[in-house]
Parts: structure tokens; sequence; C-alpha cells
């Protein structure tokens, strides 16, 4: 019986992997083409955005020009600034690392985008009214992005004065699941490290469902790796012995190293009609960016200038049919290190 049921066993092993070798044979595999490598026009064109009209619409439908930077572009290419993302869209043109003051610095229709553009996190104005222009370093949720809506031309009629290049929202990741987590971290030459970290998802059932997202990040370099034209600005024979610019202590080939750092922590809470969002954002640059070599010595890493912004907002938004109100408590604290 024994030798039988061995018997039994042997044959039915030998027949299961004789289908399974003749399935593997009818296995196809595809190729990839050009048309696999294009972006699907249709898809850009039926995006939703919120920037335009503050409420949602279809891109095709608005008479603007706008330019949306997808989640899949943000991963696919490794943006960790808001510069990094702007400096691939036509018409804009960047400065990295720009200045100590404001950080990676760029152009926009002409004007200074710091300045002049209206820069917002899940529709909440970031710059401070105390500075010229929005410090911009890695402390922004570029990682953390759904999408980031970028809107060329003025906009005043509907963010006010200081959207006169344009405006530049970033909307970051909202999830129907019940939990949902994202991490990353990148290390690289020069010390770099960048860690993002997201969490998030909705509790409740039926219309009592709280929703929410907890993220962060933190990124680091000791050098931006800035050389200086050795040939003529730093060739001593160009200068009168006697100038003030050879006899400034200042004066140093050596413009490294220049660090930065960039911390970022943000809550988004939604229950029915109130949301809840803080960001906390720090950056830190190297103060002589940006600036003659003569006044600020490039050489001394402890020359750094460190930006500390708070933003808060509670907001209740009623609807009825197609109507609705949106009513916001706003808080920006803006502190610089001393």
């Amino acid at each position: 019986m024994a030798k039988k049921l061995h018997l039994f066993l042997f044959f039915l092993t030998f027949w299961t992997t004789l289908f399974a070798q003749q399935d593997s044979l009818f296995l196809s595999t595809d190729a990839l083409w050009v048309d696999d490598l294009k972006s699907d026009e249709d898809a850009f064109l039926n995006q939703k955005v919120v920037s335009a009209s503050r409420s949602l619409q279809d891109l095709k439908d608005l008479p603007f020009t706008i330019y949306v930077i997808t989640k899949e572009e943000i991963q696919a290419k490794g943006y960790n600034t808001l510069v990094d993302a702007l400096k691939w869209i036509p018409g804009i043109r960047v400065s990295q690392p720009g200045s100590g003051l404001e950080g990676e610095t760029f152009m926009m229709r002409g004007l200074q985008g710091n300045t002049y553009a209206k820069i917002l996190v899940n529709d909440i104005p970031m710059k401070p009214y105390a500075t010229r222009g929005m410090p911009i370093g890695a402390q922004l949720p570029i990682r953390e992005a759904e999408r980031i809506e970028v809107i060329f031309g003025p906009a005043a009629a509907v963010y006010g004065a200081d959207a006169s290049a344009g405006v530049i929202n970033i909307v970051t990741k909202q999830s129907d699941r019940p939990l949902y987590t994202q991490a990353e971290i990148s290390l690289g030459s020069d010390a770099f490290s960048s860690l993002h970290v997201m969490f998030g998802g909705k509790l409740g059932q039926g219309e009592k469902i709280l929703k929410y997202s907890v993220f962060g990040s933190n990124t680091s370099f000791n050098n931006r790796q800035i050389f200086g034209d050795r040939e003529f600005l730093f060739n001593p024979l160009r200068y009168d012995p006697d100038s003030t610019y050879l006899k400034n202590p200042n004066y140093n080939e050596n413009f490294n190293p220049t660090p930065h750092l960039s911390r970022m922590v943000g809550i988004n809470l939604n229950y029915r009609n109130l949301n809840f969002s803080t960001l906390l954002m720090s950056r830190q640059d190297h103060s002589a960016l940006g600036l003659n070599p003569t006044a600020v010595s490039y050489g001394n890493p402890n020359n750094y200038i460190r930006d500390n912004i708070v933003n808060g907002r509670f907001g209740w938004t009623p609807t009825w049919n197609k109507w609705g109100l949106r009513f916001n408590v706003d808080l920006l604290l803006y502190k610089k290190d001393g």
C-alpha cells in the first residue's frame, strides 16, 4: 500500500511540474517603447487645481497659464527644495545657492519670485511680512507634496499685491485609507543627508470622520562646493598692493565650507467642516552667500543665518448645496537667530 501511495505521489508531482512548465511557455514579455515614456496629455489636462480660483476646478477650464508639478515628477527627479522643482519649468530662472538672507532664489516673469510670488502650503501663505522675500531651503514640504501648482502672472485680485509674479501652492498628500506611511532617507557626498517621514489616515465612520496627517523632514550638508575664479578675481597681481581688497582679512579664495540645515514639522487635521494645520520650519545657511567676500568671510562656517517660521491656521468651511463660506484664523511667527 505504501509503494502504491509513493507511486501515486510521484505521478502527481510529475504531471503538476509538466503542466507548470507548459504554462510558463505561454508567458509573453512586454517591450518598453517610446510611447511608454511619454507623459499622458489627457491625464495632465484633466488635473484639478485649487489655486487659480480658490475652488477645485479642471486645469483645462481655467483661463490662466498654469503648470502642475505632480508627485510622480517629484519622486522621479528627486526634488528636495522648491527651487529644485521650479528650475525645470519654462520661463523660470533660478540661483542656487542664492543668498544668505533669502536662500535659494528664482526669477518669475522678470520679477524675483521670493519677493513677488505668493508661496502657499495648502492655500496658507508662508512668507513672513517682516522679510523682503521668502527664505527658501529644504524646509518646505516638497517631498510630501501631492502636487505643486504654479500660476504665472499677476494674481493680486485673489491673493493680494504680493502675488505680482504669480502664485505657487504646495498641496500636501492626503489619503482615504485608514492608515498610510511614507519614509525616505537619502545620503550623498559632503555629508549630505535627507530624512522625510509622513503618516496619516482617518478615524471614525459616516460623516464623523477625522482625517489627519503628520510629516517632518531634516536635510543637511556641510559644503555647497562653491569655487572662485582664481585666474581673475583672486589673482593678487591684478590689484594695487595697497588696495583695501588685498589687505582685508576676509580676502580668502577658499569659499568652503558653506553648510546648510533645514528642518520641518507639520500637522493637518480635518473634521467635517473644521480644519487645523500648523507648520514649523527652520532654515540655516551661510551668511556670506550672495555677498562680496571682502565684506564677509566665506571660509568661516560659523557665519550663518537661521530663520524660524511658525505658521498655524484654524478654519471653518460651512457649505449649503452649491454655496460655501470660508472663515480662517491665521498665525504667522518669524524669528531670526540672533
